[in-house]
C-alpha cells in the first residue's frame, strides 16, 4: 500500500481532538494554524522534480489489481 501523508495533527491548543462542522467558528478563524500534514518524502522529492502525472480519477475506479497498474504505467509519460 502507498502513503501519501505521513502525518497529519491539529493544533495543539484547540479544545477538541478532531474538529467537526459544528466547530467550524472555533476553527474558522485559526486560517493557517488550525492542522498540519506531513507529506511522505518519497512524494516530496518527486513534487520537488516536478514529476507529476495527471489521472482519470474515474477511470482509475473502474479499473482493479493488475488491470489498473497496467493503466497507470500505460498513460505516464516516462
Amino acid at each position: 500500500m502507498v502513503h501519501l501523508v505521513e502525518s497529519a495533527v491539529w493544533a495543539g491548543d484547540l479544545a477538541f481532538a478532531v474538529p467537526t462542522r459544528e466547530h467550524g467558528a472555533e476553527t474558522g478563524g485559526l486560517r493557517g494554524n488550525s492542522f498540519e500534514i506531513k507529506l511522505a518524502s518519497w512524494l516530496v522529492r518527486q513534487l520537488e522534480q516536478k514529476y507529476v502525472t495527471y489521472l482519470d480519477w474515474r477511470k482509475q475506479r473502474k479499473l482493479d489489481g493488475l488491470a489498473k497498474r497496467l493503466w497507470v504505467y500505460g498513460v505516464a509519460p516516462n
